[in-house]
């Protein structure tokens, strides 16, 4: 089947073979561009918590619930190192309503790409702390927190990077897109 635009037959191809993923997109000024299109983190992770793909920001476990004690000892230790750290303000301002056990340590990383004509591209993605371990540290199926107190929160470098990281924003350089650096 033939369509109007290139954009079209990719979204119908895509669609056919159900790579359409069903997150919601925001549109937002970037210069002259008024209705900017880029993909909210929040939106990203509610849209996994929906579909129940929270287990790929949580190293493979499948719920928040199950990864409670990952997260309360990567807090831990993470205050451990960087006590005065925004997100232990909030959590002490909240009085108890907020709990490292339902908080998900991200990463967000920007660097600068290239388009298919060598151009140059803002990308900005966002990982997950919490991953299924490293080559030389692999995780074993079925982790614990006591498996977890003993030999490290495993880190998020085993899988590739389709699996691991999610992009969010996009921009050509000469769009007027901010400085990365």
């Amino acid at each position: 089947m033939h369509h109007q635009s290139e954009e079209e037959n990719v979204t119908f191809v895509f669609k056919s073979w159900n790579l359409i993923y069903p997150v919601e997109l925001s549109y937002d000024v970037l210069g002259e561009h008024v209705q900017f299109p880029w993909i909210r983190p929040s939106n990203l992770i509610s849209t996994m918590v929906r579909t129940g793909e929270l287990r790929l920001l949580l190293g493979g476990l499948p719920t928040l619930q199950a990864a409670a004690g990952v997260l309360e000892e990567f807090w831990a230790r993470y205050k451990a190192v960087f006590p005065a750290h925004g997100v232990f303000r909030k959590i002490s301002e909240s009085k108890g309503t907020v709990k490292t056990s339902q908080l998900l340590p991200i990463l967000v990383h920007g660097d600068e790409g290239t388009t298919y004509k060598r151009a140059g591209m803002l990308v900005i993605q966002f990982s997950s702390v919490i991953g299924a371990g490293s080559n030389r540290a692999k995780a074993q199926p079925g982790w614990n927190n006591d498996s977890v107190a003993k030999s490290g929160i495993p880190l998020n470098l085993l899988k590739n990077a389709v699996q691991t990281r999610f992009l969010t924003f996009l921009c050509p350089r000469d769009w007027g897109c901010p400085k990365n650096g």
